[in-house]
């Protein structure tokens, strides 16, 4: 009994070479038992059928268990990922305080950002850093109001020596107390230049 070949193996066949088909030729009929005993032992699939419906019920339950845990446990795992990353937003967030938003809204940006690429996200962090140092500093000296004490330390000294004054002669005005100290105190009054203007 010999092998029958589909289309494409005949083809091959075909296109050997006379005396390599002679050699084929030889090899199948001197094993010609051998390669359909081995062909024979090979089970023909069940048309339609996959592996796991062939097997037994409780394994597929089991299998189908398994694969519903598995999924539950990415949802799960994804949850608290998200949970993560957002908690270290909102902390990333609180640094940038003079930036426009809640915490929460600026960690929805910053979480945004970095979804894009973390190079865009550390782009967006660097620019919000930036703005916040700026804001702050501006916050600390360009807002001042003008003609009020800074609060330097020869504004202090100043403000004591005008309060005593006053306290002896309570009929000056303070800009006439001032006036007297600073003529007075004339080396004062010069660490005050130096120091934050009234």
């Amino acid at each position: 009994m010999g092998k029958t070949f589909s289309k494409a193996e005949q083809a091959i066949l075909d296109s050997l070479p006379d005396e390599a088909k002679s050699l084929f030729a030889e090899i199948n009929k001197a094993h010609e038992d051998e390669i359909t005993e081995i062909l024979d032992s090979i089970p023909e699939p069940d048309a339609g059928k996959t592996l796991l419906e062939k097997a037994d019920p409780e394994i597929r339950r089991m299998i189908e268990k398994s694969e519903k845990d598995a999924a539950e446990a990415r949802e799960i795992a994804k949850a608290e990922r998200d949970l993560r990353v957002q908690g270290e937003m909102i902390a990333k967030a609180k640094n940038y305080e003079n930036i426009a938003g809640t915490p929460e809204e600026k960690a929805e940006i910053l979480k945004a950002a970095y979804d894009i690429s973390d190079e865009y996200g550390k782009k967006i962090e660097n620019s919000w850093k930036a703005a916040n140092a700026q804001l702050d500093e501006a916050a600390n000296g360009m807002f001042k109001p003008i003609g009020k004490d800074s609060g330097g330390e020869e504004a202090s000294e100043l403000r004591s020596k005008v309060s005593e004054l006053r306290k002896a002669d309570p009929t000056l005005t303070p800009e006439k107390a001032m006036d007297r100290v600073l003529s007075e105190n004339p080396g004062l009054y010069d660490r005050y230049l130096r120091g934050e203007r009234l």
